[in-house]
């Protein structure tokens, strides 16, 4: 990325990082600090480094962990202001976002 003047990394967190319960909201956590350590190390040769944080979204993996008819994924359901998952198709205008951009023309 340096050769080319620069380049997007993006990473996927999860909100699980800021609760850092358990393995997985630790590592995710170390993900977050990753991802601003590196933003500083490599901001100056012009790669931008950031992260997404969604709160749960319904795959089949989500759904490996917390089954469909889990009362935790019901109570989970109810903390979040919409009362709703995200789908994966919600993510794609962030990490659009955030990707290179491309010249034209």
């Amino acid at each position: 990325m340096r050769e080319r003047g620069g380049g997007k990394i993006i990473n996927q967190s999860s909100s699980g990082a800021f609760t850092a319960a358990g393995a997985y909201g630790i590592g995710k956590l170390a993900l977050v600090g990753l991802t601003v350590a590196l933003a500083r190390e490599l901001g100056p040769d012009r790669i931008h480094v950031n992260a997404i944080a969604p709160g749960m979204v319904e795959t089949e993996t989500a759904f490996k962990i917390l089954s469909r008819d889990s009362a935790l994924r019901d109570r989970i359901k109810n903390s979040v202001a919409m009362r709703a998952f995200g789908q994966p198709d919600d993510l794609c205008g962030a990490l659009l976002f955030l990707a290179p951009r491309r010249a034209t023309g």
